[in-house]
């Protein structure tokens, strides 16, 4: 099996949208520089990995959406061994400029993003979910697209600026949940795993990140289960594979978060897979 796979779910000449799977274990293609000839977004929906682009290193996991600029040297490192998976969106230059505004800048009449990442809402982790099986009806795949590259480059800007020290602490927490996401973390144990005191993790976390780190964890393993609803058999296994106590205690965050019960989703996503076909 080769290291990376790209199906493409849609081509048009307005918007290309690809699912990217990378099989690559943990320390592979470390020190590796890449460069993509076209800026896009990437946004993970399994496994996590680390894009540097220079001294700035961006933690991926399915709570982010990461901005890959044309001609922009970058290396990855993964963190564990069972690789990771992303939708990623590619739009015109005329089209991406008129959509993210200042999200993006304009350089040697090359369209590129303005920042590395973003924390994405839960909203949006539930349209990629939707983009990913969408490709039976160009028109809609091509909405929902422009619709979500719009509100990743566009959005919210709430988190505070942050200093290379709070960026690496954030990371390592990041991390530690993505690593365990069925662990029922406690505050002095995450703040003892990442080498800080739990006033100063919980004030950086919630500072550089705009929410704080039970809000994240909760989106996080939420986020795994709304790419994993279309081959879970059993959904209260996949809620305690995730942390939650019950299948009851799942599908009440999950229509809390997503505004949608996790079996009626489910329902909708095989529908539209068997329509894809």
């Amino acid at each position: 099996m080769p290291a990376l796979l790209s199906r493409t779910l849609l081509d048009s000449p307005m918007v290309r949208i690809r699912d990217v799977q990378c099989f690559a274990c943990r320390g592979r293609h470390r020190g590796v520089a890449e460069c993509d000839s076209v800026s896009h977004i990437v946004i993970p929906y399994r496994g996590s990995f680390v894009r540097r682009v220079g001294a700035r290193a961006s933690h991926a996991d399915v709570n982010q959406a990461l901005f890959f600029n044309s001609a922009e040297e970058y290396r990855i490192d993964h963190l564990a061994d069972d690789g990771d998976a992303c939708v990623s969106l590619q739009v015109a230059a005329d089209v991406l400029e008129e959509l993210a505004g200042e999200g993006v800048s304009v350089r040697s009449g090359t369209v590129g993003f303005s920042e590395t990442q973003r924390r994405i809402a839960p909203e949006l982790q539930l349209q990629v979910s939707r983009l990913r099986y969408s490709s039976a009806n160009p028109l809609f795949a091509e909405e929902l697209a422009l619709s979500v590259v719009r509100q990743v480059a566009c959005g919210s800007r709430r988190a505070q600026r942050r200093t290379p020290a709070s960026s690496r602490l954030i990371d390592r927490a990041k991390q530690a949940l993505h690593s365990q996401p069925q662990r029922r973390w406690s505050l002095s144990e995450i703040a003892r795993h990442v080498g800080a005191s739990p006033v100063h993790l919980t004030q950086t976390f919630s500072s550089g990140e705009g929410v704080p780190l039970y809000r994240y964890q909760t989106q996080l393993r939420l986020g795994l289960a709304l790419h994993r609803l279309d081959e879970a058999h059993d959904l209260a296994g996949l809620a305690l594979d995730l942390g939650f106590s019950s299948h009851s205690q799942f599908s009440a965050a999950f229509t809390k978060m997503y505004g949608v019960a996790p079996s009626r989703h489910q329902s909708q996503l095989l529908k539209n897979r068997t329509a894809r076909r």
